[in-house]
C-alpha cells in the first residue's frame, strides 16, 4: 500500500500543552509523517532486490531525538534575532516497506541525508513525497529535557490511523521549547517509557554556535550576500569540536519546485560549494537562493525496545543570497 501524506490532526495526550492554531498542527502531523517517509527512503538499500528481503531488514525499532537551534539571518542585520530551540522526537517499529519505496534523501533532517564527509549530493526535486510502507509510532511515556537547574515537558500527539499505515505518538515539534539554549552545556533526555520502550536516558552536549561565517569572504552578519560572480562558494565559519560535522546546503526555487545541493565536512572551518554545482544560480537565472550551515553533534543511545537509537543536537545559520 502506498499512503500519501494526509493533514489529519493529532490529538495532544496532556493537558499542558500550549494551544496551536489548527494551521499549526496541519503543519506538524504533515512534518512527522514525512520524518516517517524519509525512514522508510533510508531504511531501503540499493542492493535489496525483493520486498520479503527488504521486509525482513526493516524489522526493527527505532529512536530518533532532534534538538535544534536556528538562528536566522534578517533581510537587514537589525533582524537578525529569530533564534529558535525545537526539539522533536520519534519511536517508530517499521513493520512493512512497500516496493515503491527507493533511497531518495530528499528529507532535511540531517541523520537521513546520505552525504559522505568531503563530498556533495545534488537532491534533485522530488516532487510529491510518497509514505511506501506501514509503520508504527511507539510510545515512550512522558519526555523531560533538563539542562542545569531548567526542566521543560516536551509535548506529545497521539495520531490516528493514516489508512491503517501509521498511528501512535509523537514528540515534540516547532513549538519553542520552555528552556534555554547554551552552547557547550549538556543536556539530557529523559523518558518515562512503556509497554512497548523501557526508559530513556540519553545526554547530549550542545555545539557552539557558529560564528565568523562568511560566504565567498562577504561577513553573513551584515544581512542577505549578494554573490558578484559565477564559480564555487568558499564557506569558511570559526572551527568548532573534533567528532562535529557540518552540513551546507545550497537550495533555490525554480518553476515551483526546490532544487537543493547538500555538502559534508569535518568542523574544521572551511568547505567549497563546487563551481560546476554552484553556477546553476546563474544558469537557472533566479535571483534569490539560501545557503543553510548545520553544525551537528550526534550520540548513539540503547534501551529495551529499541534496536537503535540517534540523538542529533544542531546549530543552524541560514543565510539568504542575492544572485544579480
Amino acid at each position: 500500500m502506498v499512503a500519501r501524506v494526509s493533514p489529519l490532526l493529532p490529538v495532544p495526550r496532556s493537558g499542558n500543552i500550549l494551544t496551536s492554531s489548527r494551521r499549526t498542527l496541519k503543519t506538524r502531523v504533515i512534518a512527522a509523517l514525512v520524518v516517517l517517509a524519509s525512514w522508510s527512503v533510508v531504511a531501503c538499500g540499493p542492493e535489496e532486490t525483493s520486498p520479503g528481503a527488504m521486509q525482513s531488514e526493516l524489522a526493527v525499532n527505532h529512536g530518533e531525538v532532534l534538538l535544534t537551534y536556528t538562528q536566522q539571518i534578517g533581510e537587514r542585520a537589525e533582524d537578525s534575532n529569530g533564534d529558535t530551540f525545537t526539539l522533536s522526537a520519534r519511536f517508530v517499529r517499521i513493520r512493512e516497506l512497500g516496493e515503491q519505496a527507493e533511497r531518495s534523501p530528499w528529507n532535511q533532517d540531517l541523520s537521513l541525508v546520505e552525504v559522505e564527509p568531503n563530498e556533495c549530493l545534488d537532491i534533485p526535486s522530488s516532487g510529491e513525497h510518497v509514505l511506501a510502507g506501514s509503520f508504527d509510532l511507539l510510545d515512550a511515556g512522558e519526555l523531560t529535557l533538563r539542562q542545569g537547574d531548567q526542566e521543560t515537558r516536551i509535548p506529545d500527539w497521539s495520531f490516528p490511523s493514516v489508512y491503517g499505515v501509521v498511528a501512535g505518538v509523537a514528540y515534540g515539534g516547532d513549538e519553542a521549547l520552555r528552556i534555554g539554549f547554551q552552547p557547550g552545556e549538556e543536556y539530557r533526555l529523559l523518558g518515562t517509557g512503556s509497554e512497548e520502550i523501557s526508559s530513556i536516558d540519553v545526554t547530549i552536549r550542545a555545539p557552539a554556535e557558529l560564528t565568523s561565517v562568511t560566504v565567498s569572504g562577504v561577513d553573513v552578519s551584515g544581512g542577505p550576500v549578494s554573490l558578484e560572480s559565477a564559480g564555487g562558494l568558499d564557506v569558511r565559519w570559526e572551527p568548532g569540536d573534533d567528532g562535529n560535522d557540518v552540513l551546507v546546503e545550497l537550495a533555490y526555487a525554480q518553476f515551483s519546485t526546490e532544487e537543493r545541493v547538500i555538502c559534508r565536512s569535518p568542523d574544521d572551518g572551511q568547505l567549497e560549494v563546487p563551481a560546476e554545482l554552484a553556477e546553476r544560480l546563474w544558469e537557472t537565472g533566479v535571483s534569490e537562493a539560501r545557503l543553510v550551515i548545520r553544525r551537528v553533534q550526534r550520540q548513539t543511545f540503547r534501551t529495551d525496545g529499541l534496536d537503535e537509537g540517534e540523538a542529533f543536537f544542531v546549530v543552524v545559520l541560514t543565510v539568504p543570497l542575492r544572485i544579480p
